[in-house]
Order: structure tokens, then C-alpha cells, then sequence
């Protein structure tokens, strides 16, 4: 949302941004965009923003329905495949906050062509499960969602997505994580790092930091 709306004031693009975080909804404000708030799920504000796009002939770019995005996100499979030759590591394990799985079929894809003996485990708070219900069942299905901290891997994904397809073929484990193990996260990071970080990244430590007797002794 935030590269949107950055690339509103540098560009001179119109951008209409949906979104729910009063922290965000200031900054992206800040950087220029247009901000139009909608009262119900993530997925359904996401197809109202295609809709309304369309209507108003502009262009939109999902975050993760889209194939150069998801190419541009295989660039950090890439710098990891890239750090681990470096360093001489064999890159057993990689965990990833999931939203539309943009991400993970961009990196997942790198890595199984680079390092498919790399596990590629999925991060999910217990809280939000649309996504997660859908894989399981190896279609899209509805899904009761609770309100989570991590707000960027929450909500349901569009049932013409290209990532569903992509995303089974690319993950290896999944990982549900509470809220109180993301807060837990969250303020142990702070604590030992001095790093502020958000929902979906303390998701993704706490994912990995509750599995070390099963990866230890690997890189």
C-alpha cells in the first residue's frame, strides 16, 4: 500500500488505496494517495478496488494476482540462494508470512529451481485461516476470519487467482501461529534486536524459532 501511494507522489499516478490500519492509512495519506475505506473483509475490498478501477478506466495492480509482481518477488528467493553460496550455508529452511501467496510463488518457485531440497514452509496467524483452509482443501473455499495483529497475511485471496496453483506446487510445511506467540514475538524482538517490526514478520520468527529441534543441526 505504502509503494503505492510513494509512487503516487513521485510519478504523478493516481492511486486509490483500501485499508483498515489507522498507522498506515496516515502515512499513505501523507505520501499523497487517495484513501477509500471499506467496512468488510480484505478480499472483498480488494475486488471492489478491480471494480471500481475498471469503472474509472485506471489501472490495478495486485499485490499479488499478478505474474510480473510475483516475478519481481522471486528476486528474494534469488538474494537468499545468492547469501547462502556466499556464506557457504545449505539453506535447509525458508519461512514466509503469506497474504495472497504472492510472495511464497515468487520465492518458491526461485528456490525449487535453485535449492529443491529447501524446505518452504507458509507462516499463518491461527486467527486468520482463509487461505490456509483453502490449500488445504485444494480449492477456494469461505472461511471464518477473526480479527489478528498480523493484518498483512489476513483475508481471503481472488477466487481467479494465478497463485493458488502456483502456491501448491511450492509449499512444503505450514506453520499457525497464535496471537499471543505473535506479541510474544513481537516484544522479544524489540528486546533483543531493537527492531519494530510487524505482524506478519514476528509470525514468521516465532514459526521458525518453534521448530528449531526439527531443523537443528541444519543452515
Amino acid at each position: 500500500m505504502e509503494q503505492g501511494a510513494s509512487a503516487r507522489r513521485r510519478g504523478d499516478v493516481p492511486v486509490t488505496v483500501s485499508a483498515a490500519s489507522p498507522v498506515k492509512l496516515v502515512a499513505i495519506r501523507a505520501l499523497g494517495a487517495t484513501v477509500v475505506t471499506i467496512d468488510d473483509t480484505s478480499l472483498a475490498v480488494e475486488l471492489e478496488a478491480a471494480r471500481q478501477a475498471q469503472l474509472k478506466g485506471m489501472t490495478f495492480v495486485s499485490h499479488y494476482n499478478d505474474i510480473d509482481v510475483i516475478a519481481g518477488q522471486g528476486a528474494v528467493g534469488m538474494e537468499l540462494d545468492g547469501q547462502a553460496r556466499e556464506h557457504g550455508l545449505d539453506l535447509s529452511a525458508v519461512f514466509v508470512a503469506v497474504a495472497g501467496v504472492g510472495l511464497i510463488s515468487g520465492v518458491g518457485t526461485v528456490l525449487r529451481k535453485l535449492r529443491p531440497s529447501t524446505a518452504v514452509t507458509r507462516c499463518w496467524s491461527a486467527n486468520s485461516t482463509a487461505l490456509y483452509r483453502c490449500l488445504k482443501a485444494g480449492k477456494i473455499v469461505e472461511a471464518e476470519e477473526l480479527d489478528t495483529i498480523s493484518d498483512g497475511t489476513a483475508g481471503g485471496i481472488d477466487p481467479d487467482t494465478i497463485t493458488f496453483g502456483m502456491s501448491q506446487q511450492v509449499i512444503t510445511d505450514t506453520a499457525l501461529v497464535t496471537e499471543e506467540e505473535i506479541w510474544a514475538a513481537m516484544k522479544r524482538i524489540a528486546q533483543t534486536d531493537g527492531w519494530m517490526v510487524e505482524g506478519p514478520q514476528a509470525s514468521r520468527w516465532r514459526s521458525c524459532s518453534g521448530r528449531r529441534q526439527s531443523i537443528r543441526g541444519a543452515q
